[in-house]
């Protein structure tokens, strides 16, 4: 349902510059566990802490379980990480609302 990545060439055809949506951008800075703010966009900065955290918490819980497993962790830590991912999520949120109906359709199709 995203559209696609919007690439632009100079004039010799390379490619030079990407257009993503702001939602992309983050969630690619998650899936690279980029904990770097200078890399997060301005005012989202603070996402680099949050997923710092988010990720001390998995690792804290693989060392000690051997894999992350949310239902092992202490009630305060459970409570915690569900605040991170969710405010992770805020980050990505641009306002944009799609009606499920038409969501489903588009899945469909």
């Amino acid at each position: 349902m995203t559209p696609p990545i919007a690439l632009r060439t100079d004039e010799e055809g390379s490619k030079v510059t990407a257009t993503l949506r702001m939602a992309d951008y983050i969630d690619l800075l998650i899936r690279a566990n980029e904990c770097d703010p200078s890399y997060w966009p301005a005012g989202k900065q603070h996402g680099a802490a949050l997923l710092r955290r988010l990720r001390e918490i998995e690792a804290d819980c693989i060392r000690q379980h051997g894999a992350f497993d949310w239902e092992k962790l202490p009630a305060e830590l459970q409570e915690e990480y569900d605040a991170l991912r969710l405010q992770l999520d805020e980050l990505r949120d641009d306002g944009t609302r799609v009606q499920f109906s038409d969501w489903v359709q588009g899945a469909e199709g």
